[in-house]
This record gives C-alpha cells, structure tokens and sequence, in this order.
C-alpha cells in the first residue's frame, strides 16, 4: 500500500470516502492471505466515478493465519484488520442491509450538543429542499442546485434546469418522502455532505420509489447539490480483483 486517496487503478492506495459492503466472503473461499474473509466495498461509489477514480476489489478483510497483523502499508488498498477484529465486526455488518462504511484519514469527536445543532441544521436544510420542490415554485427549487458543479442524473445545471422546468410544468401536485436516512461529513472534501435515503415520490402522472443520494457542498453562505442520482447496488464478481 502506498498511503491513502486512491485515484487510479494499480496506485495501491486506499480510498477515502463513504462506501457500503455489498457481500460477505467466507475465509474457506478465499487464499490464507485474506483470513477469517472478507467484505468487499462499492469502490468507485458516484463521488469517486465523478472524479474519474478508477480501481476495484477494494475489500474489509483479516490476515493470514501465521501472523497477527499486516505491517503497515501492505494492504495493497484494501482495509486490513486483525482476524479476531474481522470476527467482531462480523457481527455487526449485514450485506443484505449494505452496511456503511466510512474511511477516513482522522476522526473528529465533537460533544453531544454540537451534534444536536448540527442534526438540526442539516434536517432543516433537507426539509427546505423538499418543501420548495413540492411547491412548484421552480426559482426556489433551483436555487438548492449549483449552477457552476451540478452533476443531476448525468445532467449539468442548464441541462437540469431546463428539464425539471418542463417536467414540473406538466405536474398539479408532488409529494416527496423520505426514510431511512444516513447523513455524512464526507471525508477527504471540504464542506462536502452526503444525505441518502429511500425517496417516495407521487405526483398527479408519477409514482415512484427510489434509493437516493445527493451530495451538498458549503459555499461558505449557504449549501447547495452537487450530484444527485439513484443509489446503486452493484455485484461484486467471485473472482478476486485486486485494486
């Protein structure tokens, strides 16, 4: 392994970033190398994809069965634990549930109270966005989106804009919902969150229901979307691809 922030294919680094496993391997179907098993990550997710990050097989799993630990930076990319940490946290990753996964360079605790300011900032933001597009008010739907980074469904900002005004145009009334929502700082960005959750959506002529992920960015005055598409849930092939 060569430190952190993978960008390409072959550079053994590790990702940073906000992944989900997508299936559990057992260490009886794998080489002695990766241990008790392991759990393969969605590396590349959308953000990595947008920044044109290529690589695959990045994967949680433990070591071989004559030595403890990996020295450091020989993981070749992947996230390397103990056998007896990978059997504890077993417990506690469920594929089917696509699990989150948070790599990140550091830490940062904060107290209770600050958590609270910033939940409740972060749900009002959301509900903000949500009211405005149920609204049919187009300019304050729009202003939730960059127009200088906007990537929405694979469409820039006047892309976007155009569409959505056309499609909102032909609608007498939207509902959206949401649930089971996950809120990230992402790491590795600055003033980048992640919000993802199940989004239901009805209106007069669409009914809907979709895993959603949008991506805000801080503009030091407000926050606004600079990626928004579906989740995806993606296999992973039985052969082992290494980074």
């Amino acid at each position: 392994m060569k430190g952190y922030g993978k960008q390409k294919r072959g550079d053994q680094k590790t990702p940073i970033g906000v992944y989900h496993v997508t299936r559990y391997i057992d260490g009886m179907e794998l080489p002695d190398l990766y241990g008790e098993g392991a759990f393969p990550i969605n590396y590349p997710n959308a953000w990595d994809r947008r920044k044109q990050r290529t690589g695959s097989g990045i994967w949680i799993h433990g070591t071989p069965s004559y030595t403890y630990n990996r020295s450091p930076r020989a993981s070749d990319g992947c996230i390397v634990v103990s056998n007896p940490d990978f059997l504890h946290i077993d417990k506690y990753i469920h594929p089917s549930l696509h699990t989150p996964v948070v790599v990140a360079e550091q830490v940062n605790w904060i107290d209770r109270d600050q958590w609270m300011a910033k939940r409740q900032q972060v749900m009002r933001l959301l509900s903000t966005w949500l009211i405005d597009w149920e609204s049919l008010d187009h300019e304050k739907y729009r202003r939730h989106y960059s127009q200088s980074e906007l990537d929405a469904y694979g469409r820039d900002f006047i892309s976007w804009d155009n569409h959505k005004r056309w499609v909102n145009g032909n609608k007498t009334w939207i509902d959206v919902e949401y649930s089971k929502l996950n809120i990230f700082n992402y790491p590795g960005e600055d003033n980048l969150m992640l919000m993802q959750f199940e989004q239901s959506y009805r209106s007069n002529n669409l009914n809907v229901e979709s895993p959603k992920e949008l991506y805000w960015r801080n503009t030091g005055t407000n926050w606004q979307i600079v990626y928004e598409g579906n989740r995806r849930f993606p296999s992973i092939e039985n052969t082992i691809v290494k980074n």
